[in-house]
Parts: C-alpha cells; structure tokens; sequence
C-alpha cells in the first residue's frame, strides 16, 4: 500500500501530462513554457526555502552524496562494458554513456522522494538532504556529459570550442545549483525568511512538483522507442536496475540511514533525464538514441522504483 501511495500520484499525473499532449488540448509551446516556469522559478523556489531553513548538520550528507557519485561511476563503467560486448557507432557512444548515467533527478527523483519522506522514512532534516544533494549531483552530471558527448563527434575544433563554451554558461547559471547554493549560504549565515517569504517559496514550490511532472509526461514520445530499440533499452537497464544495485551495495557499505538510503536509491533508479536528449541534439551527438533512451527508461523505473520503495518501506 506503501508503495502505491507514493508512486500513484507521481504516475498519474506523468500519465495525464501526456494526455493532455495527445489530445491536442494543449500543444508544445504550452507545455515548453510551462517547462521554463518549473525550471527558472518554481524548482529554485522549493530548492531555496529547504535549504535555507535547514541545519547544515541535518541537511548535509557528504555519504549520501559519495554513494550516489560513486553509484554514478558504477553505472558509466557497467555503459563501457555493455559498448566492448555490443558495440555502437562513435556517434552513438557518448549518447548512449550520458543515458547510463544522468538520471531524472529534479523532475522524477525529488518530488518521488519528497513523497516517500513524508511517510515511512521520515527523519530530521531529510527533505533538506533530499533537495541540497541536487546541486553537487548536477555539477557531475555535465561536467562528465560534455565530454562524453563531443568524445569522436564530427564537430570541428571551433564546433567544440563553442559547444564548451554554451555549456559553461549553462552550468554557472543553472538555477537549480544557485538555488541550493544561495539557500546553504543563507543558512550559514544564520539568516531566517519572513514568514511571507517563506509560505511564497513554499506555495512556488508546491505547485513545481506537479507541472513538472505534467511536463515530463508532455515531453516523452513513445515513437522514440522505435529508434535504436536495442542500445536504448540497454542504456535504460543499466540506468534503472544496475545503477540503484550499486547503490545499495554502496549504501550499506558507508552506513547510510534508512531516510538516506532511500533518497540514494531513489536518485540512482530515475531513467535518464530529458536535458540528456537536448544536449546530446546540442553537442552533435546521437540525439535519436538519447531520446529513445528517455523514453524507455521512463516506462522501465516504474519497476525499478516500486522495488526501492518495497524495500524502503
């Protein structure tokens, strides 16, 4: 029953986001902005007000974040196995990488584990664990996806440069690292928001969870699914099944708490994210494969999260 309360609301409203695409009711550019919205305020909102309310003693955990990098690194060296068994064209490598390794973590992996820490694995400080282990998450994830995805392109040096350079910008301005940043420093500071600004941050952020699901759900094509079948659903079963198995060998191996683990497990069993298809089409990689990839690991976590959810209940 567990496992249903938390996972359902999630589903269904991935579910209804795609309906809602489907039936034309509203169409791209709806869905687009609504993105943005998630993205540039309402992320950032709900990212800010954890952080910066929280202890930095509670809401830190250099373990928590160690088993999910680590988790990370398991993943891309179980993605260069499955490529020396099976391999793919050059184009295709860092593509294929990038959806071993860059998981759905603001738009699946939070609002699943804020559900799930508002039932059985409640503890001090674990939602501002949850939202602060983002920003460090996110800064690995592109500093490792870039060169992956220009590793053996067929852009030219200046290509390169300029791909580099469009990806720096987008890291120093990313607003989910910003957000965390500012609150943690706010925090350290020793600084409390009005309770006016508190309750807009929060309000902000409750209403980012749902659109960004709805969002998600716009933005998958199951059509993808018949592009590159095979290296696909590979690269989806390394990300949804292999990864969150390192994980929990990584978990138990550092100690983590029941609250902690769960949070891990359930970063590290998110299908890889939607920004993976954007820069793989950015960077001149196989941008048809990363889409594909998207989608199949999307249908395959509902498995993979039912499972940490069992288990962490």
């Amino acid at each position: 029953m567990y496992v249903l309360q938390v996972m359902a609301p999630v589903a269904l409203i991935v579910v209804l986001g795609g309906w809602l695409r489907a039936r034309g009711r509203y169409d791209a550019v709806f869905f687009r902005e609504i993105n943005r919205l998630v993205y540039w305020i309402g992320l950032p909102a709900l990212l800010f007000v954890k952080t910066a309310h929280a202890e930095l003693a509670e809401s830190w955990s250099g373990r928590l974040v160690w088993t999910i990098l680590l988790g990370g690194v398991v993943s891309l060296l179980a993605g260069a196995a499955a490529l020396w068994w099976r391999p793919l064209p050059e184009r295709s490598r860092g593509a294929f990488l990038q959806a071993c390794l860059r998981g759905n973590l603001a738009y699946l992996g939070l609002p699943l584990a804020l559900y799930a820490l508002d039932g059985a694995a409640r503890s001090a400080g674990a939602e501002a664990r949850a939202a602060l282990t983002i920003a460090p998450l996110v800064v690995f994830y592109n500093l490792v996806s870039v060169p992956l995805l220009l590793w053996r392109t067929d852009r030219k040096d200046a290509g390169r440069r300029a791909a580099l350079a469009q990806a720096g910008r987008a890291l120093a301005t990313n607003p989910l690292i910003l957000s965390c940043g500012g609150g943690l420093i706010f925090s350290l500071l020793g600084g409390r928001l009005p309770p006016a600004l508190t309750r807009t941050g929060e309000t902000l952020g409750q209403m980012a969870l749902p659109l960004a699901l709805l969002s998600l759900g716009a933005t998958l094509r199951l059509d993808r699914l018949r592009q590159a079948r095979g290296p696909a659903l590979r690269a989806a079963a390394i990300k949804c099944f292999v990864t969150p198995l390192a994980g929990a060998a990584l978990a138990w191996m550092f100690g983590l708490s029941a609250a902690d683990r769960l949070i891990a497990l359930l970063y590290l069993a998110t299908p890889t994210a939607v920004a993976s298809y954007v820069m793989a089409d950015q960077l001149g990689a196989d941008a048809e494969l990363a889409g594909a990839a998207v989608v199949a690991g999307t249908l395959l976590s509902t498995a993979s999260f039912a499972a940490v959810l069992a288990w962490g209940s």
